[in-house]
């Protein structure tokens, strides 16, 4: 070969080595070796297995998918859609890439994924995915030495979205010796059992870092607790101001101030309550003159009515009894007979003294016959009393009524928030293993978001049935196309579906049916047939939905488990399901055929003591009045706590009872004995599951236990799903809470035995 033609040879081989390693980065740039894309990885924590998977181009990440699988996946496509537009976009996965997340175990495994990639295209060391150690504590957090803090009591409050918390330290010898947490707000979620664990940590490790409180579901309150500690331990050090003559000075002329205007409110109101004491003298005497013209009225309807009554049943209503007799009586319906503190043992039926005897013989009557539901006559069906006694100008009421009815509907969506249980308890994850309800559990939104939340949710539904207390389309192609209805695709009939609870479904009519009540959801009529009739048509009307039901084995039809109010006993219904060997799923560790309650509001209602005399309209449909001075109730459902006037029409009975603090009171013993019966069932269910893993234990020994595994997690079920929180029927939420735990006790005596 010539020399010139090796020399040319040798060129152009340089050339092109040049241009690889000018490429590779080796020479003149940064870029380093970089393995052919895409990219995947994987990661599992204690509730999933994320897997990342990445496009790397020119050392960029171009684009990025995130998915994740487990029985106790609790991410979203939303979340995870989120985080992975979040990576791209600041070519990361570090911390404050996805900050805020509430899934710490998943934010890490995504990291975690995400910086394997990373190692594997080259762009990262593999030291540099390791995970990164836990900072030391602050020198100042947790002072050792004496004199550390000055000894005193300090107190600092915080306020988040949902409770405002107060904290109280004492210091002794320069150290953190006693912390007290409280807290208050409408929707606080902390329980006495959490706020003493967190305090004691608190002293124990003289800090509220994240790592002292962590685990805690309560995002917010955790954070407030740890701001408000914070100021104190600043205050503590002498790091700020504590009783600074500046800082007092300003506060006080701060107060000054707000005296000031203390005294000018004060002026105005006692002005106003003059005002008022003065409109209300005159409507005491409007009212006294409207008592006399009743009393009179009164006198000779009581007068026919003794008359013309028949000698039948004594609760038999005569068709042909004065109108006027009727009016008064619905009248004495929606003032609901006083319950005397004197005379307990009359309970429901105990009334008024100074009221004619035969009026309330006549007005009771009426509040025990009940309309009739009939599934045989669906027409005549659930009409209310105000139908009987209807002016000839009934419909004119109802056209002026109507708008302020759909008006009040809408606001239904203002209840819009929703609490993740599975956050708040995480032992529900774990009872709930195998189920739906360990993927996604939440509160309730109003009304109108019922079409809407069945289809988000991460619940699996493959069947219609899912559907059935969602929208009145339901039943009404239910109507149409038989109980087949109930096992056709679940997005085949969704598609379908156009409007979320409305007027139908009370009704029976989408313009409201001049207010008569009419059962729409035909597994009611057929579960209980005559003995519907028994049932208030204001609680039925609700009741419908909130209920316990199942779906039939042979064609997925949503049922009620019994067929009368005595039967709707939780002893009752669990008796009815093992009788019929009915299961709503296995659970795969201990092979426990499960039961999952749904929400027996309705149940639990029908057998507490205020069934006899109030409805759920009359509970949480507040009274109002247009401005055309035409009484209705406002169809925006809310708790009696939020409304003066349910509130007020609790003192017929409770008199100057403060209900708020009495309901507020039996809630956070219900909810803190919730608590502890569901964690114990979290541990007797492990229990259970080691010992099916064991393999030591017989069949017939484990099905012993398992027999009680589902019997306490049915009672506990019951009272915990029922969303009132012992406020509706406080005796049973705490009978079902000790029967459960009965029934957890005896399964950890026989399991210790094995």
């Amino acid at each position: 070969m010539e020399k010139k033609t090796i020399i040319k040879l040798a060129v152009s081989v340089a050339a092109v080595a040049l241009v690889v390693l000018l490429g590779c980065g080796v020479i003149g740039g940064s870029t380093r070796y970089q393995l052919p894309s895409p990219y995947a990885a994987e990661s599992t924590n204690s509730f999933s297995t994320v897997r990342v998977e990445a496009t790397i181009q020119n050392d960029k990440i171009t684009d990025c998918a995130i998915t994740s699988s487990g029985d106790s996946d609790l991410m979203n496509d939303a979340l995870r859609q989120e985080w992975a537009a979040s990576i791209v976009e600041a070519q990361s996965a570090d911390n404050d890439v996805i900050s805020g997340a509430t899934l710490t175990y998943s934010a890490a495994s995504v990291k975690q994924a995400m910086d394997d990639i990373l190692v594997q295209a080259g762009l990262k060391d593999a030291s540099e995915a390791e995970p990164e150690p836990e900072p030391e504590a602050e020198p100042e957090a947790e002072p050792e030495a004496e004199g550390g803090y000055r000894d005193g009591v300090y107190t600092a409050e915080a306020v988040n979205d949902f409770s405002a918390v107060q904290v109280e330290m004492a210091f002794d010898g320069g150290r953190i010796a006693d912390a007290g947490i409280t807290s208050s707000g409408d929707n606080d979620l902390l329980t006495d059992a959490l706020r003493q664990e967190w305090a004691a940590s608190i002293v124990e490790a003289q800090t509220a870092d994240n790592d002292v409180i962590s685990g805690a579901t309560l995002t917010y309150s955790a954070a407030s607790v740890k701001e408000a500690v914070d100021d104190i331990l600043n205050r503590a050090r002498g790091e700020a101001p504590d009783g600074d003559s500046e800082a007092v000075a300003a506060l006080e002329a701060t107060v000054q101030q707000a005296e000031a205007r203390i005294a000018e409110l004060e002026a105005a109101a006692s002005e106003a309550e003059a005002k008022q004491a003065e409109a209300e003298a005159r409507a005491a005497e409007a009212e006294a003159k409207i008592a006399e013209l009743e009393a009179a009225a009164l006198a000779a309807a009581t007068a026919a009515t003794v008359a013309e009554a028949p000698a039948e049943s004594a609760d038999a209503v005569d068709a042909d009894a004065p109108a006027a007799l009727d009016e008064n009586a619905l009248r004495l319906m929606r003032q609901r007979p006083a319950i005397s503190d004197e005379a307990p043992a009359e309970g429901a039926d105990a009334v008024d003294a100074d009221t004619p005897a035969a009026l309330d013989e006549n007005a009771l009557r009426l509040m025990r016959q009940r309309p009739a539901f009939s599934a045989k006559d669906p027409e005549a069906s659930a009409e209310t009393l105000d139908t009987a006694a209807a002016e000839p100008d009934e419909s004119a009421r109802t056209a002026a009524i109507l708008p302020y009815i759909v008006t009040t509907m809408g606001d239904n969506s203002q209840n819009s928030y929703v609490t993740s249980y599975l956050e708040q308890d995480p032992y529900l994850v774990n009872i709930y293993e195998g189920y739906g309800f360990a993927k996604d559990y939440g509160s309730a939104r109003g009304h109108t978001y019922t079409l809407e939340d069945v289809s988000n949710t991460q619940r699996p539904h493959p069947k219609a049935n899912c559907i059935t207390c969602k929208t009145p389309d339901m039943h009404k192609l239910v109507e149409q196309e038989g109980v087949s209805v109930y096992a056709m695709p679940f997005d085949e009939v969704m598609a379908q579906m156009t409007q979320s609870v409305s007027c139908y479904t009370c009704h029976g009519a989408d313009d409201g049916n001049g207010g008569t009540l009419k059962v729409t959801h035909q597994y009611v009529n057929e579960a209980l047939g005559d003995n519907v009739s028994a049932i208030n048509p204001a609680t039925l009307a609700c009741g419908q939905c909130h209920i316990e039901y199942y779906f039939t084995p042979s064609d997925s039809e949503t049922m009620m488990p019994y067929h009368s109010v005595e039967e709707m006993t939780p002893e009752a219904i669990l008796a009815y399901y093992d009788a019929m060997d009915f299961a709503d799923w296995t659970q795969e560790s201990t092979g426990t055929r499960m039961l999952k309650a749904q929400h027996p509001e309705m149940e639990t209602v029908l057998q507490g003591k205020h069934a006899a005399f109030l409805s759920c309209a009359d509970c949480h449909m507040p009274p109002q009045t247009t401005q055309e001075g035409v009484s209705y109730m406002s169809h925006a459902l809310v708790s009696p706590l939020e409304n003066a006037a349910l509130l007020a029409s609790c003192a017929k009975c409770h008199g100057d009872t403060d209900m708020t603090a009495l309901v507020r009171d039996i809630q956070a013993r219900v909810t803190a004995r919730e608590t502890e019966v569901g964690n114990k069932l979290s541990a007797m269910k492990d229990a259970l599951a080691a010992s099916v893993a064991a393999g030591t234990a017989s069949e017939e020994q484990l099905d012993e236990v398992r027999a009680l595994h589902r019997q306490a997690q049915w009672f506990f079920d019951f009272c915990y799903v029922e969303n009132a929180e012992g406020a509706h029927n406080s005796q049973l939420a705490m009978t079902c809470l000790d029967t459960s735990e009965a029934k957890i006790d005896e399964a950890m005596r026989l399991l210790e035995g094995l």
